[in-house]
């Protein structure tokens, strides 16, 4: 009775062994698609501010108080991960000038 059980555990280890990797693969490509559909959200989210501060003739302070306003809605939409600390909202305020290099 010893090796019947013995040969089930091996086999029941294997099984569960195949099940664990397909289950492991499956949420390895979640996350692929799900970090590539971000990737192309939070730049599509980019050019949109991007093409909204190219349409204000306004000083780069502006802009900036552009930026932190969409960040606080957006933050009490959607969650966390739209503050202006973000990634995303850090590199669009590199690009804005600053006031004292705005021509007038």
């Amino acid at each position: 009775m010893s090796q019947v059980v013995s040969i089930q555990n091996e086999d029941t280890r294997q099984l569960v062994s195949q099940i664990g990797q397909l289950i492991n693969e499956a949420r390895r490509q979640v996350s692929v698609q799900v970090n590539s559909q971000l990737l192309v959200t939070y730049w599509h989210i980019g050019q949109l501010i991007v093409e909204h501060e190219q349409k204000s003739s306004l000083r780069a302070e502006y802009g900036k108080q552009t930026l932190r306003e969409v960040s606080r809605q957006l933050t009490r939409d959607y969650g966390k991960g739209f503050s202006v600390q973000s990634p995303i909202y850090e590199a669009l305020l590199r690009e804005i000038p600053n006031s004292t290099d705005t021509v007038c």
